[in-house]
């Protein structure tokens, strides 16, 4: 660090002071302030102001780091004009074997991580994080995670809540404010309440990104097993976009990922989102293997536009093998105005796809009059499926499946409503491709049209 270090080993640091940098550059470790210790009790209660920063490593203006160490970091934080050349606009903590709290105000604006976490990251192993802060976040930009970068390593716990205020945000690849990475028996929660306005991502993400794939710290996690994420809390998001896949959230699990499970049971608002397939987007690779995923809680999305998959919910299961078990469940969702403008665009509102569980059996009851089956595919060991309850989706276009696309493996849908779906090719309401088993209970389809059966 440039200005102020405070470090121990088997200490006891408390730093109840102000600290104000300004014009500070070159420092690798938190370019204002370093709070480092190993087996030491860390406590940070003053305020810190950074102003033009520059810092060659992570954490522009602050670093927190701890080896089997307690670390508290509050106060209010306000970075302005502030730049990492690694990770972190403004704050960096970085960690093993520890707890971390932070909490206060977190203020960023113009800040900037070149690998990540605009305005504040995280790399964290075998350790216990507790976020609690008011994040404001303007104008900030990074690789990934315009806001805020998680890597959650081996046998880490990270928690989000607090708030989230971010704005005129954009970042190069994925994650337009969250970026999260899950490693071996990571679990992160996010319980944030989100207000977004005019976020993007060049790639996928572009509010949130989960991935198992390369964390921003150059490492691979060669196994994910038995990670989790889960997102409560609210989201309030306008004028969210991606250039690939998810406008809302992405979470992409392409590497050998086994016994993820996700649990989303917040609420969520959002109009106005654009992405080249799915508000939401979840795609897992051909070495996954037992993935769950429940979204229950009360979600309405409104205005998605896409031209590839669906322009509401995708999810893409992969290949299913013996012994496999993969599973989606979306209940009390409400879609409207799903546009998803491609030809071989599939399910306007949703698209469930589980690739190879499938059989020359096709059942279609109760009520879904207006479905479209096209031929089975490959005969698989495993199983796949979805439930979809108490789900509407109204006004949404496709050009196979205008409300509903379900392709391979078993599916019940249970007090569906599909409104005004309108297909390009075929399946005005519902497109089945090769599945299983698709079971509709008490569904209601109206005003629904195809333009070729």
């Amino acid at each position: 660090t440039q200005c102020v270090s405070m470090s121990g080993a088997g200490a006891n640091v408390l730093m109840s002071g102000a600290v104000s940098c300004k014009n500070v550059t070159g420092g690798y470790y938190g370019a204002c302030v370093l709070y480092s210790g190993s087996d030491s009790n860390i406590t940070a209660t003053g305020n810190t102001s950074c102003e033009d920063m520059w810092a060659q490593g992570d954490g522009a203006c602050i670093q927190v780091e701890g080896w089997t160490s307690l670390l508290a970091l509050f106060g209010t934080t306000r970075c302005v004009r502030s730049r990492s050349d690694r990770t972190g606009g403004c704050i960096f903590v970085d960690g093993t074997s520890s707890n971390a709290s932070v909490g206060g105000e977190i203020v960023c604006k113009d800040t900037y991580g070149s690998r990540g976490g605009g305005c504040a990251s995280m790399w964290v192993r075998g350790m216990s994080v507790a976020i609690n802060s008011h994040i404001i976040a303007r104008n900030s930009g990074a690789r990934d995670g315009g806001v805020l970068l998680v890597d959650a390593a081996l046998n880490s716990s990270v928690t989000i809540g607090g708030v989230l205020n971010v704005s005129e945000t954009h970042v190069n690849t994925t994650g337009g404010a969250v970026f999260v990475t899950l490693g071996e028996r990571a679990r992160v929660t996010l319980a944030s309440n989100i207000s977004a306005e005019n976020v993007s991502a060049s790639g996928s993400g572009g509010l949130l990104y989960v991935t198992d794939g390369q964390s921003p710290f150059y490492h691979w996690y060669q196994f994910t097993t038995e990670a989790t994420f889960n997102m409560y809390g609210h989201i309030d998001a306008r004028n969210v976009s991606a250039g690939h896949d998810g406008s809302l959230l992405a979470v992409h699990m392409v590497r050998n990922t086994s016994r993820f499970a996700s649990h989303f049971g917040g609420s969520v608002r959002a109009r106005g989102v654009v992405a080249r397939s799915g508000a939401v987007s979840m795609v897992f690779g051909q070495n996954t293997s037992h993935v769950h995923i429940v979204m229950n809680g009360s979600v309405e999305i409104s205005d998605a536009n896409g031209t590839e998959g669906s322009a509401g919910i995708d999810v893409r299961l992969g290949r299913v093998g013996s012994g496999t078990n993969k599973s989606v469940v979306l209940q009390g969702v409400v879609l409207r105005n799903m546009q998803s403008s491609g030809r071989e665009s599939a399910g306007g509102g949703v698209s469930i796809w589980c690739e190879n569980d499938t059989s020359s059996v096709v059942s279609c009851s109760g009520g879904a009059s207006n479905c479209s089956s096209g031929p089975s595919v490959l005969d698989g060991q495993g199983q796949c499926g979805s439930v979809l309850e108490r789900v509407v989706i109204e006004g949404s276009a496709a050009g196979r499946g205008g409300g509903i696309a379900l392709r391979g493996g078993s599916h019940t849908l249970r007090d569906v409503v599909v409104r005004g779906g309108r297909a390009a090719d075929v399946g005005g309401a519902v497109y089945l491709w090769g599945v299983l088993q698709a079971v509709c209970v008490n569904c209601t389809i109206t005003n629904s049209t195809s333009a070729s059966g």
